[in-house]
């Protein structure tokens, strides 16, 4: 995708391996002052720690931690950072559920409309955290699901109380069209909005 510049505002990239396939969740900060490459490189390593890092407790040793890579959407060749410090495999010495399959975890804003909320799409699920099959029914545990919650807010909050940034979604179209920039929204609160499992086929490599 060609550049679109999206002012003060910095994309952080957690990246996992899954069976040997590549798995990505992006996430983004913004500071009204601007920021400079040794913020970014705390903003880096606070996601790489208090989100990518603490996630992996709940996830299968199937899946794999590599990085987070922080990079500045206010220029076209802007800052970037890489943090890896908690690098490594999930927590959970289970089999992993297949690649496609992961459970959607909601950023809201607060606001109504796509554009207004994110979703983090978890892999790596423990096939243990997955309820017995009901005729159709394909659940999650209810507890599993506000772990995942918790972990991914708790990114949120640890982002914010650096100070200096706000955790923010990005909205990169309106009807259809490419914005001229993108626009932020500020990330507030953190959901699930059913307990049946989604799909990332569109997310994998």
């Amino acid at each position: 995708m060609a550049f679109q510049r999206v002012p003060n505002t910095v994309e952080l990239r957690c990246q996992y391996l899954l069976n040997g396939v590549n798995l990505e969740n992006t996430y983004h900060a913004y500071s009204a002052s601007g920021y400079n490459q040794a913020q970014v490189d705390t903003l880096a390593a606070v996601v790489d720690s208090s989100l990518a890092g603490a996630l992996l407790a709940d996830q299968s040793s199937h899946i794999e931690y590599i990085q987070t890579i922080a990079r500045g959407l206010d220029q076209e060749y802007d800052i970037t950072s890489v943090a890896n410090t908690f690098a490594g495999p999930g927590g959970i010495a289970v089999t992993s559920m297949t690649n496609q399959v992961a459970f959607c975890v909601q950023r809201l804003s607060g606001l109504t409309g796509r554009a207004s909320r994110g979703r983090t799409y978890v892999g790596g699920i423990p096939r243990n955290y997955q309820q017995p099959l009901t005729g159709t029914s394909n659940l999650i545990y209810a507890t599993a699901a506000a772990a995942y919650v918790g972990h991914i807010d708790g990114g949120r909050i640890a982002i914010e109380s650096i100070g200096m940034w706000d955790a923010v979604i990005v909205s990169r179209y309106h009807n259809g069209a490419k914005r001229a920039e993108g626009i932020t929204t500020k990330w507030i609160t953190t959901s699930y909005g059913s307990l049946k499992f989604a799909t990332m086929r569109s997310r994998v490599d």
